[in-house]
């Protein structure tokens, strides 16, 4: 057995600190939905996400929700998790509220929406102050926006 050990290449003497445990891995993504079914955690939110992809949707209720929008965002393949907890409090959402999947999943995309329009607005105009060489309040009164309106965008991003 220590021979057998030695070609792993640890030391017949470290073998005492290493646990015998075995470890099976899944590839929760083609689980079968029977299978998936047995989850009755957030788990079970995961394992239909990663098995339905972009077209999950569910009223299933969320327990921990900063932590299932994280793994979400990782499995998805954004490595930026650090603002979800801000998110959250930005939208209202506290741990202890009941909320389901689409519910939240559908605050995350309209923020991301807003954003992203807000992003264009301060874009545009900053194009045409550039462009055209005139004052913030020309370029957006060629646009058809309010100063404040400008402000309050270019604070959202």
């Amino acid at each position: 057995m220590g021979k057998l050990r030695e070609k792993q290449g640890i030391p017949e003497e470290m073998w005492k600190y290493i646990d015998k445990l075995e470890l099976h891995v899944f590839e929760m993504r083609r689980l079968l939905e029977e299978t998936r079914e047995l989850f009755q955690s957030d788990m079970r939110i995961v394992a239909d996400f990663l098995a339905s992809g972009n077209s999950y949707h569910s009223y299933r209720k969320i327990i921990h929700k900063e932590a299932l929008i994280k793994m979400i965002k990782v499995l998805s393949g954004e490595s930026d998790t650090d603002m979800v907890g801000k998110w959250m409090e930005g939208q209202g959402i506290r741990e202890e509220d009941e909320i389901t999947v689409c519910e939240l999943f559908d605050q995350y995309v309209r923020q991301g929406r807003e954003e992203g329009e807000a992003r264009q607005l301060v874009e545009d105009i900053e194009k045409t102050m550039g462009f055209f060489k005139v004052t913030l309040e020309k370029a957006c009164e060629s646009l058809g926006i309010t100063v404040g309106r400008y402000e309050e965008a270019k604070r959202s991003i």
